[in-house]
């Protein structure tokens, strides 16, 4: 899990202007689905893709626009296992490719549930972050994990919150540590299915990969782990780097 640090904190309300301009033109026909605590219906009312021919009178907004706000908000990484992700069309003929690329499009999280309290938390751009499906498209017998995972169940831990990185620990196979932790996050982990095999094996590969040194004999020592905290902090090209979270926690607490 990667804390979010949301864009826009300098507006009233803080999110995108064109977001908000939808919103109030479509206020009225909101306020009908949330006076009869249809959270499902005011999120469908908004678009998918905007239409092709624009009128000027008309603000328009997209579930399309939006992801593409989150993702690039969030460096392309799902605010819950960091895996990469992105809103691209399908283009592989292969199966399993094109299983993976489906899976890593992105869906667009409540962080607290819209069903909660429709009125505050359908359109609330605060309350939103961009999540990995999850397995949604991988064939049965599957691990579910992410947005696929956790349905509409509460987070004691959430990726909006500043200090969410400071709970979880992973280790350096990869796994979340979960013997020596709070409930919290034993629940998260739980919840979301952040220690299922396929993201423990990724992370080990990720953590491995980057804190041993080139003929993988030994860990690079402590000045090149604290260059390395500043580039994973660091957006390159847009983007954070896949498991960078679990990264730098195995680093933290263990090189430096």
């Amino acid at each position: 899990m990667k804390f979010i640090k949301k864009n826009y904190t300098d507006l009233i309300p803080p999110e995108p202007t064109a977001f908000m301009a939808w919103k109030t033109q479509e206020h009225e026909r909101l306020q009908h689905f949330y006076s009869q605590n249809n959270a499902a219906d005011a999120w469908n009312h908004l678009p998918a893709k905007q239409p092709d021919i624009h009128d000027d009178n008309i603000a328009y907004y997209s579930g399309s626009d939006l992801k593409k706000e989150l993702l690039t908000e969030q460096g392309f990484i799902c605010a819950y296992c960091n895996r990469r992700i992105h809103q691209e069309e399908n283009r592989f003929a292969d199966d399993e490719k094109a299983q993976d690329h489906n899976d890593r499009r992105c869906s667009i999280e409540h962080v607290s549930a819209k069903t909660e309290d429709p009125a505050n938390n359908t359109f609330n751009y605060s309350n939103l972050v961009a999540v990995c499906r999850g397995g949604e498209r991988i064939p049965k017998p599957r691990q579910i994990h992410c947005d696929n995972a956790r349905g509409s169940k509460p987070l004691p831990i959430n990726p909006l919150q500043e200090d969410c990185e400071k709970h979880i620990n992973y280790k350096f196979d990869g796994a979340i540590e979960t013997e020596y932790c709070t409930p919290s996050v034993r629940e998260i982990v739980e919840t979301l299915g952040l220690n299922i095999r396929k993201l423990v094996i990724d992370r080990e590969s990720s953590i491995k990969g980057t804190v041993m040194t080139d003929d993988m004999t030994e860990f690079i020592d402590k000045e090149k782990a604290q260059k390395l905290l500043i580039k994973l902090n660091t957006l390159k090209e847009g983007k954070y780097e896949e498991y960078c979270s679990a990264i730098i926690s195995f680093i933290k607490n263990n090189l430096i």
